[in-house]
């Protein structure tokens, strides 16, 4: 597929269906981004979209990191809900060239069909390849078995992303500013379920 050189808002982005966001380095772009209707080469970082992408949805990034870290007990490579159509896995899709480069880009989850396990003696130096419902194929540096572990994270993040959101639709009607105003005086059973529904902060 031909790259298309232009810069595109991250909403079109999400509107043709985003398959991956990669680290890239050239003299007009950072990054690239593969949707099912095309292949663009951005000016900004991965760091830059993934952070525009979850402010679309009403998320913090470093916030959601954190999170998922601390479900998934892992510190690096974290599989990242943005809604319940889009979890972005992360995966090695380059080796660095020079110092402080980034090397981990991110496939979406729901548009993956197969991973498949690449013969390092023929197509090195890549471990394995991404095949997505549409076609397109992705290598990357992670082994398959690795891959496969990320689909279990994104799985389990997803689940808890539902269960969170589901606790936001059941106490819509609640207003944050009040809930924090009232809390040190709260004795209320469901106390720790407001806080974690509506990410309040903790009584002192």
């Amino acid at each position: 597929m031909t790259a298309v050189f232009k810069r595109s808002d991250v909403e079109t982005y999400l509107q043709e269906g985003l398959l991956a966001i990669n680290p890239i380095y050239s003299a007009d772009a950072r990054a690239e981004v593969l949707t099912l209707e095309g292949h663009y080469h951005e000016p900004r970082s991965v760091t830059w979209l993934l952070e525009k992408i979850a402010s679309n949805y009403f998320l913090d990034l470093v916030s959601l990191r954190r999170h998922c870290g601390f479900l998934l007990k892992i510190k690096h490579h974290i599989s990242l809900p943005l809604n319940d159509n889009l979890v972005l896995l992360p995966a090695k899709v380059r080796q660095i060239i020079l110092p402080g480069e980034t090397t981990v880009g991110f496939i979406c989850m729901q548009q993956i069909n197969r991973i498949e396990k690449l013969d390092s003696a023929v197509h090195a130096p890549w471990l394995s390849r991404v095949i997505f419902r549409n076609g397109q194929q992705l290598k990357t540096l992670n082994t398959e078995s690795t891959l496969n572990q990320r689909l279990q994270h994104g799985e389990l993040v997803r689940q808890d992303f539902l269960r969170h959101r589901e606790r936001r639709v059941l106490f819509s009607g609640l207003k944050r500013e009040a809930l924090v105003a009232q809390l040190p005086a709260c004795e209320c059973v469901l106390l720790d379920l407001f806080i974690k529904a509506f990410d309040l902060p903790p009584i002192k």
